[in-house]
């Protein structure tokens, strides 16, 4: 209602979120509580604060020690990505996809979006030059790729790559007497919208569980003694990690040089203070 767009309060648009709901088997019958969850679910439970299952878009996961790894891939395919979904309905319907295929940019002809030219690059031949033509393109490349195959398509807007929005996250972590393990158990199994409204615009930070993994807690950690950092490597076990996300009232924008995509984004004062709130939450 604030932005004019009413198709979006429209019986339609919850019909449609639904459908893909049902589509992408979500539900919150896979959220099985693992000892990094219980850490945060008995914090938040203590301070009374709203605790949450998560949605998941899965169908027969077994919720066991291997499922902490999924964000590299779940591992017996439980997931219902879109590649087990609406990908492999277009297939059904023979849909053509062409794999290592980069858009280069919309072909446009007396103002119309005639097809798209693309580089495909495949392991075992020289890469070629693709050129599909058709009736209609659906530009889909998420909210960094679709402003830059617009922009190297030269399409005359001024408006495109402006007003990009994020998912502004961070995490805090500590160390526990109990042995946690926390990369074992279910990916995401509790959130928290205790502080999801801040400003009564619905403004604020998400508390999330999230597993931690030998590689990631690595890549995230400060080197500033070897000491000090072996001696956090070695406490993995016991330590759990609690994410923040914001929905971010700021934006920043896209733009392509040299046709390579460029993000300049910084946090808004009133997102800045809501990651504070979201980080003195975690801890």
């Amino acid at each position: 209602n604030h932005y004019g767009l009413k198709a979006f309060t429209t019986d339609d648009y919850s019909a449609s979120m639904d459908a893909v709901y049902e589509r992408l088997g979500v539900n919150t019958n896979h959220s099985r509580v693992s000892a990094r969850e219980r850490v945060l679910e008995r914090g938040m439970k203590r301070l009374g604060w709203h605790t949450g299952y998560m949605p998941r878009n899965v169908q027969g996961c077994t919720q066991d020690e291997r499922c902490g790894f999924c964000g590299y891939g779940c591992q017996i395919g439980a997931k219902q990505s879109t590649l087990k979904t609406y990908l492999m309905d277009a297939y059904r319907r023979r849909a053509r996809i062409v794999v290592n295929c980069t858009v280069d940019r919309v072909v446009i002809e007396d103002g119309r979006a005639v097809g798209v030219r693309a580089t495909v690059r495949q392991p075992d031949m020289p890469a070629f030059t693709l050129i599909v033509r058709s009736r209609a393109v659906v530009v889909a490349a998420g909210a960094i790729g679709t402003p830059a195959i617009l922009q190297r398509s030269a399409v005359p807007s001024r408006v495109i790559g402006t007003s990009l929005r994020l998912h502004p996250s961070t995490a805090v972590s500590g160390i526990f007497d109990e042995e946690i393990r926390p990369w074992e158990g279910t990916l995401q199994a509790l959130y928290s919208d205790e502080f999801t409204n801040l400003d009564g615009q619905h403004y604020g930070p998400k508390i999330e569980s999230a597993p931690l993994h030998p590689a990631l807690l690595a890549l995230v950690t400060p080197w500033r003694k070897p000491d000090e950092y072996s001696r956090l490597m070695r406490s993995l076990p016991n330590l759990s990690l609690t994410g923040i996300l914001l929905r971010d009232s700021g934006a920043g924008r896209v733009i392509t040089k040299n046709g390579t995509a460029r993000v300049e984004y910084k946090l808004s004062r009133p997102d800045l203070a809501h990651m504070r709130k979201g980080i003195e939450a975690g801890v």
